[in-house]
């Protein structure tokens, strides 16, 4: 079935125009829906189109009486037939359309007809209103329903396909009395628009279905608007679109927005988009300040949303506003500093970003006087300025033009020659300042020290020329000199030739001579010097007159101890030595015995030894001493004997034999000599003591299981007991004789001591109950052997006796008890107790309710791990939690036993209450007296729920009667707003809130039907 009628009330009128006219028509369904079966004709055969048309309009700024308002319909043939006045009919439909209202819209008749000043009155053009099909969910608006008398059902308006002419259709009205007013508003029913929104006389073809809906909306100067609403009713939605705004507007300028509100009054509007700020994003108004910024550049989209909110329920609508925002003109140069040659022209260009042209608002002006947007040239040094302008300012870019010179350059100074080792400064000096060495270096400035004949270069460029300068310079060495020879030994008659050797110089010689070389038989020294431009250089060579060799040797011991060294010297001429061992030099020494013999040469001739050095060798003497003992016993004596090479003893202690009696202790040497050296032997003598020995125990009776420490203590640091032990201290644990010994040289000495041991006692404890419930106290017997024998309780339970063979406890835990004898061995037992703390506890889902009830237990017992349930129902369980049902009205006792694996067991019991359930809730009542519906009664109320809640409602929403608890005593009598007694409410429909206030918060909302 097609949606007739679908109610969100927001309509738009001109107040200016309703004080002229005392209503004004907003819309009509010109071309209304077959709703379909259950909307028959009941006076004449129709296509039920008729009852369904409708006409939406607004009042005035006074209220109009409903008698007194004429319609003249666009068909002639349908009069109008007037405004019904309400009845049982126009209340059932009211109320039943109000029933299908989810919003906080309310849909009411006018009350004795009387229409309220600017309210909003929907007319339906039958009284035989098609309900099923019409839709209020939406409604969040007050909406005054009226309904034409029944008669026609044929259509009041003219639809598309009953003319393709373009003449139009007047829909009169007048209101006569206070206030009067006349007017009409007329549409073209060939404009009227299908589901796809064409008009019929532009689609030229007619199909009945896809034209209904077809609806016509009036502004405030009856202007038409042709649209599809789909079987709606002819209402304008809530809207909104915008005022003009500027061609463009500048960053930082505030720009006022205002939005134009349709169809009625809202809640807020929201403002968005952009990158700017808003004076306000959320208000209440419909104008707001935006100030664009920086983000914002170009087209810039802002959009604005309208809002009413209802309940749960909203309606929005939406639009945009367009800014074009300009920014104060960003300019990029391709540079600010351009240099150029003699003869060329630079070509100042710039960019501009970040500025909208519009039109001829964006320009340049250069100080070259053009007046490109973009560029300029010119040839000429100087400082250029390019002012650009755009819609928001303008803003200054500077140029610098450099003419660059052709380069010149040279170098001073022009000297090309310079002597090894010393520097040269170059200086370079050009009309630029860019310099470029071959060395790398770029000042004009350079300082070389070359050390061979050296090219240098200087460079200076700009971009319009490359000049350069070089220099070479010659460098000069200062003179060498060598000479054949630096040493020259001449005998009698020869001579000696000197040969200098150089190479561009003149020579200088001590003897006079300026020729390169010179021939003397003279001794002494010869200096040769040489010269040139550089420097100077000298040389010396000597000359040595000879004679024929003589020498001597001279020993400075002829004879040699071991290890010892003799010294040989020659004594004589000068000239080369050759010894017998083969050494050159004028002094040997020697360390073996033996014949040394040397031979002296020059070159005047060889000459042997002298006299020839026998070494004689000799050793130092060896001694040793013994003995037949070096330990000596107390009161005994023992003989040292020395043996040696030589016989001059000398002992230590003072003898000078070869033995030595002694009779105490001590180191003894003994000593012997010669020319070579002396030696000495060394013995020690060592004296012992008797041994003597002792033991010590910590104890000498020993419980099973315990240890003694036996300690030996003697004069010797040895020990040996009969355990193998080798230590002074041991650790005994068995019954035994334990002995050491120690022993010396000098003799033996033992100790012994006697170890007992007796057995620990056997001890058992027996407990009265392994398990301990909470609050229950348990016994722990012991028995022992031997018996009659202290004990000692230890626990946190104990209750009583810590000295006793039987202990009361009243917890579980671990509990210890030591048994110890009359020889103080002890032995201890352990025994645990186990505990049990149970509590049975569990809630019911619901503790009260109708049969059959369904109840859920749910298990909160502690301590517990195994449960049984007791129903009350007949039925137990033994899972943890439980589930019944209740099939019958009473008190049920449900129980739970939970234990510890069947002891220490605890209950906890719940009453479960099952009532009657709630009789049906009647929909009419009739207090005429008659005995039948004369009070609104639900059976099992008052006894079941006696803390519900009832209230009754009028058609307009208004509380006519409450009562908390309700006892089934309403006959339509009021008792709000200070109405009791007999004054009966009128006939009519109610809506009524019944509260049960029960566990489940259970609400009934219904209608109830009030006759008489």
């Amino acid at each position: 079935m097609k949606k007739l009628l679908t109610l969100i009330i927001c309509i738009a009128f001109s107040t200016n125009l309703l004080k002229a006219q005392c209503f004004q028509i907003s819309s009509i369904l010109a071309d209304a829906c077959v709703p379909g079966g259950g909307c028959t004709a009941t006076s004449s055969p129709c296509t039920c189109e008729g009852r369904n048309e409708m006409v939406f309009f607004n009042v005035g700024n006074m209220p109009i009486n409903t008698s007194n308002i004429t319609m003249k319909w666009p068909v002639g043939t349908n009069p109008y037939l007037g405004i019904a006045l309400s009845n049982a009919t126009t209340a059932a439909v009211t109320a039943t359309l109000q029933s299908t209202v989810l919003g906080c819209g309310k849909i009411i008749e006018p009350p004795a007809g009387i229409l309220p000043a600017n309210s909003r009155v929907l007319m339906v053009l039958s009284t035989d209103m098609c309900t099923s099909a019409n839709s209020f969910s939406n409604l969040n608006d007050t909406l005054y329903l009226i309904f034409q008398n029944p008669g026609n059902f044929q259509g009041h308006f003219a639809n598309a396909n009953s003319t393709t002419s373009l003449t139009p259709r007047v829909i009169s009205f007048t209101v006569s009395g206070l206030p009067a007013c006349t007017g009409s508003v007329s549409y073209v029913p060939a404009l009227l628009t299908n589901s796809a929104n064409v008009s019929y006389s532009l689609a030229g073809s007619y199909s009945s279905n896809a034209y209904d809906g077809g609806a016509v909306f009036y502004d405030a100067v009856g202007t038409p608007t042709y649209a599809n609403i789909g079987c709606n009713a002819p209402f304008i939605p809530l809207g909104i679109n915008t005022a003009s705004v500027p061609n463009y507007v500048c960053v930082g300028a505030a720009q006022t927005l205002t939005a134009n509100i349709t169809g009625g009054a809202f809640s807020y509007i929201t403002w968005s988009g952009g990158a700017g700020t808003y004076a306000n994003t959320t208000t209440t108004t419909t104008t707001n300040t935006y100030t664009p910024n920086s983000g914002d550049n170009g087209i810039v989209t802002l959009s604005c949303t309208v809002t009413r909110t209802c309940g749960v329920s909203t309606a929005s609508a939406s639009t945009t506003f367009t800014l074009n925002v300009a920014h104060t003109p960003s300019v990029v140069t391709s540079s600010n500093s351009v240099n150029i040659c003699p003869s060329q022209s630079a070509v100042l260009s710039l960019t501009v970003t970040n500025a909208i042209n519009t039109g001829s608002i964006l320009y340049t002006n250069w100080s070259t006087g053009s007046s490109s947007v973009t560029s300029t040239s010119t040839n000429t040094n100087g400082i250029y300025t390019a002012t650009t302008t755009g819609q928001c300012g303008f803003v200054t870019s500077n140029y610098t033009v450099n003419v660059l010179p052709i380069p010149t350059i040279s170098i001073a100074p022009t000297t090309n020659t310079i002597c090894s080792g010393t520097s040269l400064t170059l200086t370079a000096n050009a009309s630029l300042s860019s310099y470029t060495w071959n060395t790398t270096s770029n000042s004009n400035s350079i300082v070389v020290t070359p050390t061979t004949t050296t090219f240098y270069q200087v460079n200076s460029a700009n971009t319009c020329s490359n000049v350069n300068a070089a220099i070479t310079i010659t460098v000069i060495n200062t003179p060498t000199i060598s000479l054949n020879n630096s040493v020259f030994n001449i005998c009698g008659a020869q001579n000696a030739s000197i040969v200098a050797t150089s190479v561009g110089s003149t020579y200088s010689w001590s003897s006079g001579q300026t020729t390169n070389s010179i021939v003397t038989a003279t001794g002494g020294v010869y200096t040769v010097t040489v010269l040139n431009a550089c420097g100077s250089n000298v040389q010396t060579a000597t000359v040595n007159l000879g004679a024929a060799p003589s020498f001597s040797i001279n020993a400075t011991n002829t004879l040699i101890c071991p290890a010892q060294q003799v010294t040989l010297t020659s004594a004589g001429s000068t000239g080369t030595f050759t010894w017998s061992t083969g050494s050159n030099a004028n002094a040997i020494v020697v360390n073996s015995p033996g014949v040394y013999t040397a031979t002296l040469s020059n070159s005047c001739g060889t000459v042997n030894s002298i006299n020839t050095i026998t070494v004689v060798a000799s050793n130092v003497p060896t001694i040793s001493v013994s003995t037949s003992s070096t330990v000596l016993c107390a009161g005994n004596s023992i003989t040292l004997t020395a043996l040696s090479s030589v016989s001059n003893y000398s002992w230590s202690n003072g003898p000078f034999t070869q033995t030595n009696v002694i009779n105490t202790a001590g180191t003894y040497t003994a000593s012997v000599s010669n020319s070579c050296g002396s030696s000495q032997a060394t013995l020690t003598i060592t004296q012992q003591p008797t041994p003597t020995i002792s033991i010590a125990a910590t104890s000498t009776s020993l419980c099973t299981g315990t240890t003694a420490i036996l300690t030996a203590t003697s004069n010797l640091n040895n020990y040996s007991w009969n355990t193998s032990a080798t230590t002074n201290t041991i650790s005994v644990s068995q019954a035994s004789v334990y002995v050491v010994n120690t022993a010396n040289s000098c003799g033996s000495a033992s100790a012994s001591v006697s170890i007992l041991l007796s057995p620990l006692p056997t001890v058992f404890v027996t407990p009265t109950a392994t398990l301990l419930c909470a609050g229950q106290n348990g016994g722990l017997a012991v028995s022992s052997n031997p018996a009659n024998i202290n004990y000692n309780w230890f626990g946190t339970g104990l209750v009583s006796g810590t000295n006793t063979a039987n202990a009361i406890i009243n917890s579980g835990g671990t509990y210890t008890v030591i048994a110890t004898d009359f020889m103080g061995c002890s032995s201890a037992n352990v025994i645990t107790i186990a505990s049990a703390n149970t509590n049975a506890l569990f809630t019911p889902n619901v503790n009260t309710g109708q049969a059959p009830l369904n109840v859920n237990f749910n298990n909160q017992s502690t301590g517990a791990n195994t449960y049984s349930w007791v129903l009350g129902n007949g039925n137990t369980a033994t899972t943890i939690n439980a589930d019944a049902t209740f099939n019958t009205t009473g008190t049920y006792t449900v129980t739970l036993f939970a234990s510890a694996n069947g002891q220490c067991v605890s209950e906890y019991t719940v009453e479960i209450i099952v009532k009657d359930g709630l009789g049906l809730i009647p929909e009419v009542v009739t207090p005429n007296g008659d005995g039948k519906n004369d009070f609104f009664e639900i059976k099992g109320l008052p006894e079941n729920y006696p803390n519900n809640t009832l209230q009754i409602f009028n058609r307009w929403g208004n509380l006519v009667y409450s009562s908390n608890p309700y006892k089934n005593d309403w006959n339509g009598e009021p008792n709000a707003v200070g109405k009791t007694g007999s004054n009966k409410l009128p006939s009519g429909t109610y809506y009524f809130i019944l509260q049960l206030n029960d566990v489940n918060l259970t609400v009934f909302k219904g209608f109830v039907q009030l006759g008489y």
